[in-house]
């Protein structure tokens, strides 16, 4: 058995798992879970860390009085008061010359992880229905998602999606290698990125030549980096206006959530904004659809706007596709927030 310890979204995070062992014939059953952790028993190589953004760490389900660990090694406590590590480090030293790394939280980070070389030597200790410990055997790479963002010749600041959300939307999509996906508003081209480091081919396209330009030199920027073969290639294009002969096998898009919003609205006006937005979108996606594969997929990112007393969602039905799920994703400060919304020819 494996624990999952997710990120802050967990229903998201749980969804991707549930589509990339599916798409990738992984057995697998969630046995419990906690608030931000799954046990599930399945047998998988921790590594698939890599190919997945709401997973933080993977560790192999061990009984305390069977955990071996040297040097240095690590508690992290999920569900449980702080002061079980001591009991924790009290049985561990009846069968280990270790020496525990102390923190001032609960929780070691990734990055306190993976400066410290702590891989197979952090202790989780994690409870919902019952108490867990699992040996940490692989946490996502901080660094590489830095690298990634920050390193890339075109960055475009609070505008582009999280590297890590994009990562979980191809997960949502069901793609294998060699499928070929559209983002018809490409921006810079971060979702793009995640695809092809699945070894997806991508199409981009955006009405602004600019993002068309950058996204293409990122993306040739991270194939470069990377030594990524899979094939690329983008058009500038309003999505109503979008031609093209080929079918993709899945539309990956985070689109315009409206205006920025730096201060609460009225209802009346948050209304407005998500009434004008129904209209563009239910035009866009019926046009999509005509350049989706049947029984394919549309993970497309729309808004959700709050106001002081009430959340305004869009709600939208386009033909010859069905929804299958959506899933709110909104930042307790911000007034728009996004929902990712699962539609299936």
């Amino acid at each position: 058995m494996y624990a999952f310890v997710l990120g802050k979204n967990k229903e998201l995070s749980k969804e991707e798992l549930s589509c990339y062992f599916e798409t990738n014939n992984i057995k697998f059953k969630i046995i419990n879970e906690g608030n931000d952790f799954l046990i599930i028993d399945t047998k998988i190589d921790p590594e698939i860390i890599k190919d997945l953004g709401g997973t933080l760490k993977i560790g192999k389900v061990t009984p305390l009085e069977d955990i071996r660990v040297e040097g240095i090694y690590g508690v992290s406590l999920y569900g449980v008061p702080s002061h079980t590590v001591f009991r924790v480090k009290k049985k561990i030293k009846e069968n280990n010359k270790a020496k525990l790394f102390i923190t001032r939280k609960d929780k070691l980070t990734a990055v306190e992880i993976v400066m410290k070389d702590l891989i197979g030597r952090e202790v989780l200790v994690l409870r919902s229905k019952k108490i867990y410990y699992a040996i940490t055997q692989s946490v996502y790479d901080p660094f590489e998602y830095k690298k990634l963002d920050v390193e890339r010749p075109n960055q475009r600041g609070m505008l582009s999606i999280p590297i890590r959300l994009s990562k979980i939307m191809i997960n949502l999509a069901k793609l294998k290698k060699g499928d070929t996906i559209l983002d018809p508003f490409c921006g810079y081209g971060t979702i793009l990125q995640s695809a092809l480091l699945s070894g997806i081919n991508v199409y981009g396209s955006d009405k602004d030549e600019d993002c068309t330009e950058s996204a293409e030199l990122n993306i040739e920027w991270l194939k470069e980096q990377y030594k990524i073969k899979a094939k690329h290639k983008f058009k500038t294009s309003d999505v109503l206006d979008l031609e093209t002969e080929d079918k993709f096998d899945a539309i990956v898009t985070e689109s315009y959530l409206g205006p920025p919003l730096r201060k609460s609205v009225t209802e009346e006006r948050a209304q407005e904004i998500i009434d004008e937005l129904n209209t563009f979108y239910e035009k866009a996606l019926e046009k999509l659809s005509t350049v989706l594969k049947k029984g394919k997929r549309i993970i497309i990112i729309l808004p959700v706007i709050r106001t002081r007393d009430k959340t305004f969602r869009m709600s939208i039905e386009p033909k010859d596709l069905k929804l299958i799920k959506k899933i709110s994703d909104i930042h307790p400060k911000h007034i728009t927030g996004r929902e990712i919304f699962i539609f299936e020819k």
